[in-house]
């Protein structure tokens, strides 16, 4: 895939050595951090990561890079931690504040080493061939990463974590099919998110296995735009093909032995009852009404940071889904409260908004490998932003090293749309000069 992003000026012994880092440290946050016993190997890559990091920092004179969206989630940190102390659960707190901290420390070196190597394909490849190995892996233990219930959690430990990362797998491997015109590179992509769409069926989760849906729908869309407008015969093909692509994946999900958990949400959803839900619906909903009665008791300052178990109420409610509120919302909200809530999200919407102003300004000169990329981020984004709903996710490494990815893509785009328009006003800086030249002649 032909890209205006790369890192020609690097030099081969520095992408090499990055490269390695985050695969290394990508890979080991799939497959190790998870697993208990085998943490300590995860915590070893993510120390290679930052060595990596400071290393190249001292030998090529690098600086730190701060985007706005960095600055924002260090702001949260700082709140969530003052909130913490006021909140009257610091001794809860401590431990998740520490998490955090080693979290967030972990995805801005992440971020640092990202930008720094400037190939979007590169770090896609890594991101595939990483859940490559681990649903492999999965696929070849049998039961030993399957709850009672039949749904695989692979080496992620939650089902529905484990199918919303696979879900990013998916969309990367879409973005380097449709980059990549070499016919045995599309099939191998091809093969690769087939095997990652059904272990997405395999985990139950419903959010990765309508995300899946979304994902096809929303990435085409995006991405064909261009070719669209105003080709009606283009349209009808587009459509036409969409539909049987989705109907075919409709119609897998609906002959997967985990199909009665979607069936259940759409049901009470379109009857308006929880006569219909199941134990985990209920369960959930219970929290979700603890949750909201505790974000009204303290709205501006919240509670502090993993506080919900131990608010009166929370822990009997959870007994039969877990002693967290089971939506990244309400878990935020009463941790730091609505000022903090809005601070946390503040950073996906700037990224959001990053990616929505790609090519707007200059669409004509705007990469396809940008082009792809925002075809797949923008849905992964809204996608996210849904997932919060039902998925507590602020603390999930997991989920924090995809988002990373996302930010760092959409920084990299932002900076080459930067200098395509600098080029443009020197150029248009110039034509004007001859032309000037030209009248006094």
């Amino acid at each position: 895939m032909n890209s205006s992003v790369r890192s020609d000026a690097l030099g081969l012994p520095n992408k090499v050595a990055i490269s390695l880092a985050i695969f290394l440290y990508i890979f080991s946050v799939v497959f190790f951090s998870y697993q208990e016993g085998w943490t300590l190997i995860a915590k070893a890559f993510a120390m290679f990561l930052v060595v990596t990091f400071l290393l190249l920092s001292i030998v090529n004179g690098w600086g730190l890079i701060f985007p706005l969206e960095l600055k924002l989630l260090g702001v949260w940190f700082i709140w969530a931690c003052f909130s913490s102390i006021l909140g009257g659960h610091l001794s809860l707190s401590i431990g998740k504040i520490l998490t955090l901290l080693q979290i967030y420390g972990l995805s801005f070196f992440l971020f640092q080493l990202i930008v720094r190597l400037r190939s979007v394909n590169l770090i896609c490849l890594i991101c595939v061939f990483s859940l490559m190995i681990v649903v492999g892996y999965t696929y070849l233990a049998g039961g030993s990463f399957v709850t009672p219930e039949g749904r695989v959690f692979g080496t992620l430990s939650n089902p529905n974590i484990f199918g919303v990362v696979l879900l990013f797998g998916l969309a990367f491997c879409l973005h380097l099919f449709m980059g990549y015109p070499n016919f045995l590179f599309k099939a191998f992509f091809f093969t690769v998110a087939t095997s990652f769409l059904y272990m997405i069926l395999q985990t139950g989760s419903r959010k990765a296995l309508l995300g899946s849906v979304m994902i096809f729908g929303l990435y085409g869309l995006a991405y064909y735009r261009g070719y669209l407008r105003g080709r009606p015969v283009r349209l009808i093909a587009f459509i036409s093909f969409s539909a049987i692509a989705i109907s075919a994946l409709l119609l897998a999900i609906y002959n997967s032995e985990h199909f009665d958990r979607v069936e259940r949400l759409f049901v009470a959803v379109e009857s308006g009852s929880s006569m219909s839900a199941g134990e985990s619906e209920l369960g959930r909903i219970a929290l979700y009404q603890t949750g909201l009665e505790k974000i009204s008791q303290r709205p501006v300052f919240g509670h502090g940071i993993d506080s919900f178990r131990a608010l009166e109420g929370s822990n009997s409610l959870g007994m039969q889904v877990g002693t967290y509120s089971h939506s990244n919302y309400i878990e935020v909200a009463i941790g730091t409260g609505i000022i903090g809530l809005i601070i946390y999200y503040s950073v996906y919407m700037t990224a959001l908004g990053r990616y929505l102003n790609l090519g707007r300004r200059s669409p004509a000169k705007q990469s396809e490998t940008a082009r792809s990329a925002q075809a797949i981020a923008v849905p992964l984004i809204f996608l996210q932003l849904a997932f919060d709903f039902a998925l507590v996710t602020y603390y999930e490494k997991a989920f924090w090293v995809m988002i990373t990815i996302l930010l760092a893509f959409s920084y990299l785009f932002t900076a080459e749309q930067k200098r395509e328009l600098k080029k443009q006003d020197w150029r248009k800086a110039e034509l004007q000069k001859v032309h000037a030249r030209n009248l006094e002649n």
